[in-house]
């Protein structure tokens, strides 16, 4: 039997297993500890949320339409009897064996008109022991019992034999995040972890399976790129200690963030790799402006392990190199074959040659208020002078076979530098030339430590200020993320509106141009190691606010 499990499928399924266990024996209470909790802020946070949306979108009527959606899909036509400026949260704890699957945790100001006002979904809460109380019909029924000011909902009442302090519980997330999950990853049983790391290898194997018809050495480059793939999901799950998915609205600055926060389990390679994310000075933060409509910048530094696997793992792709251009179909003759051959061992070389320098610099940007736009981008190399030559063999292929005509040796210079072209081709009417302009070409060149390619109608004049003012060394000025995404909403509207063909999409297209109109509309994506682990954080500003308020309003006008 096959099991096509896709990664992401694999990786959520310990989130699976959490929520999803069965239950059986439960250890004292003493001995549990939470293995994944989940916060939600509470109900004054909530409208606070929702008032911001209604002004943010235009729609002061927002958080009443809410309420009524919540009302008509839960039954319930108000909820009394709760603090409304408290937390409430949910947990699943474990003794390292046995699990309790939900427990959850609610601030209570008077528990009888709490019990009222749910009678009506729930049932008039029924005495179930001392200070216990069942709620439910049928088989969807709960336990609650309430100490001081909290209330405890769980499944059975023996779970409610363990009633936690939700303040040490929750901890800082009702005051970072609106809503948070956070998952203690080695508190889960070591048999549940070991299943899923067993589940993951098992799908990992029937993907990863020599397909009929593949070669030998095709199947083996894919075989090592998907192993990699696979390994660091394993990774994930076998060395973090515990990863925290938050979302929050700020007043304040109209801004909406998304931060996810991995922490790796001190001394493992996980917790090394995270802490070389720690180190600034991305040599390619600065290829544009911030009213690019996209920027893109990494910048890693390998450890002395990692530059080793990496070694290894391109000399294995050596070996494979001349059964793989020998397979390859599209490659006419045997002088083609060759030429193919030397061109990848020379690309082989300036990676070798990149990663003893256990650097990774990479950049990109678009520059232009709307199309044409000019595209840039540049990368670090161990030895770029050595890739002159290989375009000059790709051009000299292109005089034998037209698949390569569009390449040009030499095709310009800038100062000492010399420029090579690939004419890209392609009509007026195509999204590539309204894009880019008339006839869209891409040009490239090398330096001793920087590759540098631009394409559109500025791309020579770009490349001229950037090799003359002695960007292929310099730093930035202030520190950056060791890995940004920055992206102009409004702006990427106007490119798709001009580069592509509206047919159907002209509505939204407007629609969105409306929504983004006068606002600051940046969307800014960060990767770096701080103090907590890996951050990943998405941070929004008000034209996306003005966008989720959108989303909302439709999602409630199409029923949710």
């Amino acid at each position: 039997m096959k099991h096509h499990l896709s990664p992401a499928m694999s990786l959520a399924l310990l989130g699976v297993l959490l929520f999803g266990l069965a239950t059986g024996c439960f250890a004292p209470a003493a001995e549990m500890a939470p293995m994944a909790v989940f916060s939600f802020a509470g109900y004054d946070r909530f409208v606070e949320d929702l008032d911001l949306l209604g002004q943010a979108g235009r729609n002061e009527g927002l958080p009443g339409q809410v309420g009524r959606f919540l009302g008509n899909r839960s039954g319930l036509e108000s909820l009394e009897g709760i603090a409304k400026d408290r937390p409430v949260g949910m947990v699943i704890a474990t003794d390292g064996l046995e699990v309790v699957p939900f427990l959850a945790f609610i601030p209570v100001t008077d528990r009888d008109a709490l019990f009222k006002s749910i009678a009506k979904v729930t049932g008039e809460p029924q005495p179930a022991g001392e200070g216990t109380w069942k709620i439910g019909r049928r088989e969807l029924t709960a336990y609650l019992r309430q100490r001081g000011d909290w209330l405890y909902m769980a499944q059975t009442e023996r779970n409610l034999s363990w009633l936690p302090d939700p303040a040490k519980v929750l901890g800082k997330l009702p005051e970072r995040y609106d809503f948070a999950l956070e998952f203690n990853l080695q508190r889960v049983p070591e048999v549940f972890r070991v299943f899923a790391i067993d589940l993951l290898r098992l799908a990992m194997r029937d993907r990863l399976a020599r397909r009929e018809g593949e070669s030998e050495a095709a199947h083996a480059l894919r075989y090592r790129i998907g192993a990699w793939e696979y390994g660091t999901i394993e990774q994930v799950i076998s060395e973090s200690e515990k990863v925290t998915l938050g979302w929050t609205l700020d007043e304040k600055t109209k801004q909406a963030r998304l931060d996810l926060i991995l922490k790796p389990v001190a001394g493992t390679k996980l917790a090394g790799r995270t802490e070389s994310l720690k180190k600034n000075g991305a040599r390619f933060a600065d290829l544009a402006g911030e009213e690019s409509p996209l920027r893109f910048h990494m910048s890693l530094t390998l450890s002395d392990g990692q530059a080793q696997k990496a070694g290894d793992e391109l000399a294995l792709i050596r070996r494979l190199l001349p059964p793989l251009v020998r397979e390859t179909d599209w490659l006419q003759s045997e002088e083609d074959r060759q030429a193919a051959l030397g061109l990848c061992e020379t690309l082989a070389d300036v990676v070798e040659a990149t990663i003893r320098t256990r650097r990774v610099d990479v950049g990109f940007a678009a520059l232009g208020e709307k199309p044409p736009l000019t595209l840039l981008a540049a990368a670090h190399v161990g030895d770029g002078t050595i890739l002159h030559g290989t375009f000059e063999r790709i051009a000299e292929m292109g005089k034998r076979d037209q698949r390569f005509a569009g390449f040009r040796a030499d095709a310009a210079k800038i100062g000492e530098h010399r420029i090579h072209a690939v004419v890209l081709g392609g009509s007026n009417s195509t999204p590539l030339t309204r894009l880019l302009g008339e006839e869209p070409t891409l040009y490239v060149t090398f330096t001793r430590d920087t590759m540098w390619m631009a394409a559109g109608p500025e791309a020579l004049t770009v490349l001229q200020r950037k090799l003359t003012s002695g960007a292929s060394v310099e730093t930035p000025k202030s520190p950056a993320a060791p890995v940004q995404i920055d992206v102009r909403l409004s702006k990427l509207v106007d490119v798709a509106d001009k580069a592509f063909d509206q047919g159907a999409a002209r509505q939204a297209i407007a629609l969105l141009r409306l929504q983004l109109r006068g606002t600051d509309d940046r969307l800014t994506m960060t990767v770096a190691g701080t103090d907590e682990g890996l951050h990943v954080q998405c941070v929004g500003q008000e034209g996306v606010v003005r966008l989720v308020a959108l989303g909302v309003g439709l999602q409630l006008l199409l029923g949710g």
